[in-house]
Formats: C-alpha cells, sequence, structure tokens
C-alpha cells in the first residue's frame, strides 16, 4: 500500500496564498478536482460511503498483486489522510458550524475547508490550522458561517491540502450535508483511524515519468473515477476515467495506463479523485508527486 507520510518543514513563500480561500467563493475551482470540468451525468444516486478497511498481515507483492488480490483479503493501509469527523454525514448545520476532524501532516499544517451548495457553487471557506507539530498528524477545526438567507438544501463540506508548489490540491475528503437545517444524521461517527479511500501504490512518489503513466490503485469508490496527470501550474497533460466493480466492503483494483504529453521536464503530479454525480465537483482526491519528462 504505503507507508506513513512525513513533511519535513518548509519555508516556502507563496505569494497570494493567504487570498486562496477569498477568491475560490462563487462557483469557483471549475471541474472536479479544481481544474477543468470532468463530464458527468448528473443523477440523484448519491455515490458509495468508503467503508472501513480491515488490517491484514502485509505480504511482499508487487503493486499489481496486491491490487489483483484485493477482492481475496483486504490489505492493510494507510490512514486516510483528512478524516471530518463533524458534521456527520447528512447532519443539519447552520451558520456558524463547527468542521473538525484529524488529519496527515500538511503544508504549514494548514488545510482549506470550503461549503458547496446543491448546484456545486462555493458558498463559503475556512482555513484550518493541524493542531500539531510540523510533520505529524494532529487534530483540526474552524468555524464557517454562511450566507444569511440560505434555502435548506443539499450541500457539501470540503477539506482539502494544497500544494506548496503550485497550490493545487494534493488530498481531499468531504461530507454531505443538509444546509440551514436542524435535521439529525443518520450515519454513525466515522472512525478517526479509518483507512484511507483511494491509495496509490505506482507510482512511487518522485518517480520519472516519459510519454505515459501506469497507475496502481485501490478505491472504495467504483464510479465517476477520474485518474489525470498534473503539469507544473496544475494544468492535465492527461486524464482518463475509470468505472469498476468491487465485492461488498473491499476496495476495487484500479489498474490503467494514462498517456500525456509534456514539452519540458517539470515536476508534476498524479492525481486519483471522485466526482459526485450530482454536481461533478470533487469528493474525495489522493495523488502523488512525481517528474515529468517528454
Amino acid at each position: 500500500m504505503h507507508t506513513t507520510r512525513t513533511v519535513a518543514p518548509s519555508r516556502w513563500f507563496i505569494p497570494g496564498l493567504m487570498i486562496v480561500l477569498v477568491s475560490t467563493l462563487g462557483c469557483g475551482f471549475v471541474g472536479g478536482a479544481f481544474g477543468a470540468a470532468p463530464s458527468a451525468t448528473p443523477t440523484n444516486e448519491q455515490p458509495k460511503v468508503p467503508i472501513v478497511f480491515a488490517v491484514a498481515t502485509p505480504t511482499a507483492v508487487s503493486p499489481e498483486a496486491a491490487v489483483a488480490d484485493s477482492a481475496a483479503a483486504q490489505p492493510i493501509g494507510p490512514l486516510e489522510t483528512i478524516v471530518i469527523t463533524a458534521p456527520l454525514m447528512n447532519q443539519g448545520v447552520r451558520s456558524g458550524f463547527v468542521v473538525a476532524g484529524v488529519a496527515d501532516p500538511a503544508f504549514e499544517q494548514r488545510l482549506s475547508i470550503l461549503v458547496r451548495d446543491q448546484t456545486g457553487c462555493v458558498i463559503g471557506s475556512a482555513a484550518a490550522q493541524i493542531q500539531a507539530p510540523i510533520g505529524q498528524r494532529g487534530p483540526y477545526s474552524a468555524t464557517v458561517l454562511l450566507p444569511a438567507y440560505l434555502p435548506p438544501q443539499p450541500g457539501r463540506i470540503i477539506v482539502y491540502a494544497i500544494s506548496p508548489r503550485d497550490g493545487g490540491p494534493v488530498q481531499l475528503s468531504s461530507v454531505d450535508v443538509q444546509l440551514n437545517s436542524d435535521a439529525p444524521s443518520n450515519m454513525a461517527a466515522p472512525d478517526p483511524n479509518q483507512r484511507e479511500a483511494i491509495v496509490i501504490t505506482a507510482p512511487q512518489p518522485g518517480a520519472t515519468l516519459r510519454g505515459s503513466v501506469h497507475v496502481v490503485a485501490e478505491t472504495m469508490y467504483t464510479d465517476n473515477l477520474v485518474i489525470e496527470v498534473r503539469g507544473p501550474n496544475n494544468e492535465t497533460p492527461g486524464r482518463v476515467t475509470r468505472t469498476l466493480e468491487n465485492a461488498e466492503g473491499l476496495p476495487a483494483p484500479l489498474i490503467v495506463d494514462v498517456p500525456f504529453r509534456v514539452v519540458t521536464d517539470p515536476p508534476g503530479r498524479i492525481v486519483v479523485y471522485v466526482i459526485h454525480p450530482r454536481d461533478g465537483k470533487t469528493i474525495h482526491l489522493s495523488s502523488v508527486e512525481v517528474n515529468l519528462q517528454p
């Protein structure tokens, strides 16, 4: 699967970092993964809720073999990078509600929070600080305000971490809620130690790629999956989409080759994410940093 992530202290300064949240208000962040919009057929279908992996004894196998065998035995996996423990799934929220959870270390231990309405437009935002030393996993929380006059409707809370290189999202989790409502949740509280819903096992971080990338992953999501190669400015020189099948409660194997084309040899990112069929926006995302070559 992969090992525990660590983040070294960084002294990078990104101009405009402090205004990222402000600039996203409205229907910004076009598309599923904050880039060009992948196609999706809007329906009333709700995406599958990630299920916690059972922990099994790891064995020394290739990434492809580990993924192919996932239908027979659940492999060990990393903790979910960003867990949202409040609000709960389908819970009603009103202005001034608290978003809380636990997360892996992030750039400057900062997380960004967005609230989307039923159409996918951003109607609220906040920033949260992971309450742990640099490079360590820890809890986070932030208070989020909503517009004064907001009709009750389905919505979504999104929590994500950004890349210090290009400001693009590198990890993202979300939870569907009922905006401007007092409805109780119909779901149990999530386990802060649940397993990551999208685990990329190939390529390895820092791999040098040329022309095409062989992506191997496990995912608790099976529909509306998008696999992308992201360039140095978070552009998309390569993309494919997939629909998978899996046994109930088990991760689905994802093995795909994604062709891409770049004219220089920049740093890049392999991104696997899933979009909601209602609004085409990202509900979960994982990524790995790589090097691209023409």
